[in-house]
C-alpha cells in the first residue's frame, strides 16, 4: 500500500495510521513525503508494517505507483480539490481507498464502487475494513484497477483535455 503527498494536517495520513491496526490482512503501508506534520506522524505510527520514505523524486514517483496494490489517499478536507497523486495513481492500476469528500473533485477522479472504494470521512474501521476487502478479493481488486486506468485515460489524459477544449472552441467559432 502507498500513501504520498506533502504530510499536513489536511491529507488526513494520521486516519491511515490510526486504521492500519484494524487491517488484518498482511501488508506494508509505504508513506511518501514530508511536510510539517511528518515529525508527528512519524510519533503515532507504533507498527514496524508503516515505513516513512521520505520526500521522492518525481522520476521515481511512477514505480511507487505501479508497485502498490492499493493507493492510500486519505485527504479528509475540501482543500484537496482534486487529487494529482490520485489520477496518477489510478493510471498505474492502484486502486483508490478515499474518504467521502463533499465539495471536493476526489470523489469524481475516483468513483466509489466503480474504480475503488469509498468510505464515510474520518472512519478508519471502515478504512481499515476497505483495505482487507481489496487485499483479500482479487477479483474486484482487478475489476476497480481495470476501471480506474480506463476512467483516467478517458477523462484526464492529455489528450482528453486538447479534445474537449477543440470541442468548446468550435462551439464558439461556428
Amino acid at each position: 500500500m502507498f500513501c504520498v503527498g506533502r504530510h499536513a494536517a489536511y491529507k488526513g495520513i494520521n486516519y491511515l495510521i490510526e486504521a492500519e491496526k484494524y487491517i488484518q490482512s498482511d501488508c506494508v503501508i509505504l508513506i511518501g513525503g514530508r511536510g510539517p506534520e511528518t515529525e508527528r506522524l512519524k510519533a503515532m505510527s507504533h507498527s514496524d508494517r508503516i515505513k516513512f520514505i521520505g520526500r521522492i523524486p518525481n522520476e521515481s514517483l511512477r514505480c511507487y505507483y505501479y508497485a502498490s496494490d492499493i493507493f492510500a489517499f486519505t485527504s479528509c478536507t475540501k482543500q484537496e480539490a482534486f487529487g494529482i497523486a490520485l489520477a496518477e495513481a489510478m493510471y498505474c492500476g492502484s486502486v483508490p481507498v478515499t474518504f467521502t469528500l463533499e465539495g471536493s473533485g476526489v470523489n469524481w477522479v475516483s468513483v466509489g464502487g466503480e474504480t475503488g472504494i469509498e468510505v464515510p470521512l474520518n472512519d478508519v474501521r471502515a478504512y481499515a475494513e476497505a483495505i482487507d476487502r481489496l487485499l483479500t478479493d482479487k477479483d474486484l481488486y482487478l475489476k476497480y484497477a481495470t476501471a480506474a486506468k480506463n476512467r483516467i485515460v478517458r477523462m484526464f489524459t492529455s489528450e482528453h483535455a486538447n479534445a474537449q477544449a477543440e470541442e468548446i472552441l468550435t462551439r464558439f467559432i461556428d
